[in-house]
């Protein structure tokens, strides 16, 4: 795959549970932090699996995420790109 730039629009699941608010966190302990799959929509309504690590935080509505390997059934490998200007 290319590399591709898609900004978040909503988080479908997460390897975290939701908190308050709908909002996902990444735990502050570091023996608890995960690394799984997060699945999230993005604008132009297709959902994706993105390959997420431990150090990684959950993505949120308005990030811009650059997703720079994998495929569509093991999911991305993806980097933050930036935030969008409408979140």
């Amino acid at each position: 795959m290319r590399p591709a730039r898609v900004e978040v629009t909503e988080v479908v699941s997460s390897r975290y549970d939701t908190v308050e608010g709908g909002i996902v966190a990444r735990p502050s302990e570091w023996d608890r932090r995960l690394e799984g799959v997060d699945v999230v929509k993005v604008s132009g309504g297709n959902t994706l699996r993105l390959r997420s690590s431990a150090m990684q935080s959950p993505p949120k509505p308005g990030w811009v995420l650059m997703l720079t390997g994998g495929n569509e059934s093991e999911g991305y490998a993806w980097t933050l790109y930036g935030l969008s200007r409408t979140h």
